[in-house]
């Protein structure tokens, strides 16, 4: 467990679980709220609204912690990011504004509220309607395979989730994948990218991952 995990499960003043995250766009009346946990895991979470494909990216590495808010305008592809919290908040709460730097478009409220207790977002008021899908297949498990000191690492999951989320479940149940400094996971040598679900890296059954540790520092 790396030493921002252990801050945030600590629960003294200014650590905190999680945080309820919420958006809303006054120019087509559109939001929507999540809870995201502050675990330690490297983890995406998407939005979108009649302007926007938003991306809300949270970076954990070994002593460092932030959420940047990706938007994307749908009108004239411009695309920016904005920081909406890290490790060194002091307040329990807060809030950014955009609207598309390119055109102009759209009018985004994003904010934060920090919290001590993981909060169950079906207890939350919800404005997102998510239609269910027909295709029954789409979350069906696929096994992935992790590379780590001359050694294999096997795991079945979920393709929705992302590299890091998958890779925190495996460190569960091996515990000497703790506390690696990571710098980044590769297929064939090529990074794959921590905020994409395994579904979006179109990675498949059988799939080898490397894991890259940072180089420790001397001085």
């Amino acid at each position: 467990m790396n030493s921002i995990n252990q801050n945030y499960k600590q629960g003294y003043k200014g650590a905190y679980k999680g945080a309820i995250i919420q958006y809303t766009c006054s120019d087509c009346c559109f939001g929507d709220n999540f809870f995201i946990e502050l675990n330690g895991i490297s983890k995406v979470k998407p939005g979108n609204c009649e302007h926007f494909d938003i991306n809300f990216l949270l970076t954990s590495e070994k002593n460092s912690m932030k959420l940047v808010v990706s938007f994307n305008c749908k009108i004239c592809h411009k695309n920016n990011m904005i920081e909406l919290f890290n490790t060194q908040n002091k307040i329990d709460s807060g809030s950014i504004t955009y609207k598309c730097i390119g055109c102009g478009s759209g009018n985004i409220t994003a904010g934060y509220l920090y919290q001590n207790e993981e909060i169950k977002i079906d207890n939350l008021p919800r404005q997102k309607i998510v239609l269910p899908s027909n295709n029954s297949n789409q979350n069906k498990n696929i096994k992935l395979i992790f590379l780590y000191n001359k050694k294999e690492y096997k795991i079945e999951d979920d393709p929705e989730l992302s590299i890091p989320e998958v890779f925190h479940k495996l460190m569960e149940k091996n515990k000497e994948l703790e506390n690696l400094d990571i710098r980044s996971y590769k297929k064939e040598g090529n990074p794959l990218s921590p905020y994409k679900t395994i579904k979006q890296l179109n990675l498949k059954s059988g799939d080898k991952i490397e894991i890259e540790i940072r180089p420790k520092q001397t001085w």
